[in-house]
Order: structure tokens, then C-alpha cells, then sequence
């Protein structure tokens, strides 16, 4: 019990020297002045309320257009992510025309090399 009798009296006499020390008279040092601010009134208005966000999209449905008869493309009658609706094709809106191979050439055609990739 007589350590603990000496710290107690250690630790009083170390708190009455510190709240000694902290009565001094010592003058208040002056600060610097407040930096100058420029201040302006609110304005109301109009503000556009909008949210970005990230993303990606995807197509739904996607075709791949494949000849079945062997010839050259000559027109293309529709524009790329031009909407068209299946079965409005009539013989005389056509999506694209073909020439067809000469004789020559159309009996030299392999259609299995259309599936081959």
C-alpha cells in the first residue's frame, strides 16, 4: 500500500505545480486579421434537374444476312439500324439486288463453302 500512497501524492503535487504554472499573468498575443471575403446574394432561378449514368445497351434481336443464290450485290435499299418489319418485303420493295454469275461461273459455284465458316 505505500507505493501506491507515494504515486497518489507524486501525481497531487504534479497536478498543484501544473495549475500553478497555469495562473501566470501573461498578456493575450494579438492575431492576425480575418483574410477579406467577397460575399454576394443569392440569385434565384431555374435549375435542370438531370442524372448521368453508366452503361451499356444491347441489342435485343440481331439478323445475318446470308445470299442463298449465288450473284453479285448491286443495291443495298435499306440504311444501316434502319427498322424494317419482317414481311413487308413485296416484289417491288426489295431489301437488296442481285446480279446473278454468268453460266461459267455458276457452274464452278460450291454452295457448301458458304457454310464453312
Amino acid at each position: 500500500m505505500q507505493g501506491y500512497a507515494k504515486l497518489f501524492v507524486i501525481l497531487l503535487a504534479g497536478c498543484f505545480l501544473y495549475g500553478l504554472s497555469a495562473c501566470r499573468n501573461e498578456p493575450v498575443k494579438k492575431t492576425a486579421e480575418p483574410p477579406s471575403v467577397t460575399v454576394s446574394l443569392p440569385v434565384q432561378a431555374d435549375a435542370q434537374k438531370h442524372l448521368e449514368y453508366t452503361g451499356s445497351t444491347a441489342a435485343l434481336e440481331s439478323v445475318d444476312i446470308r445470299a442463298r443464290v449465288p450473284g453479285f450485290l448491286e443495291k443495298i435499299s435499306f440504311e444501316p439500324q434502319q427498322n424494317v418489319k419482317r414481311g413487308t418485303c413485296s416484289s417491288s420493295s426489295t431489301l437488296v439486288n442481285m446480279r446473278p454469275l454468268s453460266k461459267k461461273r455458276l457452274h464452278n459455284w460450291n454452295p457448301s463453302r458458304l457454310h464453312s465458316n
